[in-house]
């Protein structure tokens, strides 16, 4: 049956008029934060509409699991002294790799290479293959002849000049160099003691060529 034009209209605030029978009742949903924050989880549950959200909390990173990661006052201050002292004895290790060295009297620098490669990042690099070399290695630092570390990029700028590089000690290098390095100290050496035999060839052919002169 259609309404007449006279038939009013139904109002909300007319008395007998019920919206409910209109619209159903909003779903309940669950959705997560978009940002939880470290070791949160967020979840907010619409039991009505979103303005009327009850939003709970909770954090797996309570009290009790931190007290279980947490030491007391004076175990932590053994466990700074203990790594501490690790590290002294670990560069008096290396000083003492140094003073190995030393008296094969090596005249130049000598250098292990234990990684090599390509950076992507770089457009020329790429175009023109040029490869950034890391290196332990024996080298003149100063007045004294010390191991090094060093990184840099492999090319050559005239027919006589290799690559600049910039060694650092090793003992004033970060604890991951003083660490790592380590399973590549023999390596060093051996290359070390193959220039000292090739130094000790040199030397007799100049002593002897030398002589010669002299007679």
């Amino acid at each position: 049956m259609s309404r007449s034009e006279s038939d009013p209209i139904p109002r909300a605030t007319d008395s007998g008029f019920n919206l409910s029978g209109l619209f159903p009742p909003l779903p309940v949903v669950d959705a997560a934060r978009a940002t939880p924050s470290l070791g949160e989880t967020t979840q907010v549950k619409y039991t009505t509409s979103p303005r009327t959200a009850k939003k709970t909390t909770s954090n797996p990173l309570d009290s009790s699991l931190i007290s279980q990661i947490q030491l007391s006052p004076s175990a932590e201050s053994d466990l700074g002294k203990q790594i501490s002292t690790k590290y002294d004895q670990l560069n008096q290790l290396w000083s003492s790799a140094e003073e190995s060295l030393r008296q094969f009297l090596v005249p130049y620098e000598v250098e292990y290479c234990y990684q090599s490669y390509v950076d992507t990042s770089e457009v020329q690099h790429v175009a023109n293959n040029l490869k950034t070399k890391e290196c332990i290695g024996w080298a003149r630092v100063g007045t004294q002849w010390r191991i090094c570390v060093a990184a840099y990029l492999d090319y050559h700028s005239g027919e006589d000049s290799g690559p600049y590089i910039d060694w650092k000690p090793i003992t004033e290098s970060a604890i991951w160099y003083r660490q790592h390095m380590v399973k590549h100290f023999p390596k060093l050496k051996e290359k070390v003691i193959e220039a000292a035999k090739k130094n000790l060839r040199q030397l007799e052919e100049a002593i002897a060529e030398l002589g010669s002169m002299l007679m």
